[in-house]
């Protein structure tokens, strides 16, 4: 789903519900009209407010249609919403892969973070220190083929 995709979307339901605000006051002048001149013609009166009525389900027809793809919209909208949220935590994972360790222990994550911690605060330098409450996980991954 594209941003452009959703743009032409909602610009072709604001053209549509303006048409359908302009044809729902054409309708409503009709109507005021016929009323006014209702003992002139009565044959006349009368078929145009057959029109008039058929116009009105055609616009009752098309307001549902309308209201239709505005929930679609919204749905998908919503769905962007969504994928986006997962997109941005995805983002924000905190990963850092060290490579280069040549005795990383082999044992527990206690063991490897109280490993890492000196190496991160002295070779890295950072400005607030790192601690062991700041490492959520500690794994050794294995090295690519070909490395060793």
């Amino acid at each position: 789903m594209g941003g452009a995709t959703n743009t032409t979307r909602m610009e072709k339901l604001t053209k549509a519900i303006e048409e359908f605000k302009e044809r729902q006051d054409k309708l409503e002048h009709q109507i005021e009209l016929a009323t006014a001149v209702k003992g002139s013609d009565s044959v006349s009166t009368a078929g145009t407010s057959v029109k008039m009525v058929k116009e009105a389900g055609e616009l009752r027809i098309r307001l549902t249609q309308i209201e239709s793809e505005i929930r679609t919209f919204d749905e998908s909208m919503k769905t962007c919403e969504q994928d986006l949220y997962d997109l941005e935590q995805y983002g924000r994972r905190d990963c850092l892969i060290l490579h280069g360790a040549d005795k990383v222990p082999k044992g527990s994550h206690t063991e490897l973070v109280n490993y890492l911690l000196p190496i991160l605060n002295s070779k890295l330098k950072p400005v607030v220190l790192v601690s062991q409450m700041d490492i959520d996980i500690a794994h050794v991954l294995p090295a690519k083929k070909g490395t060793r």
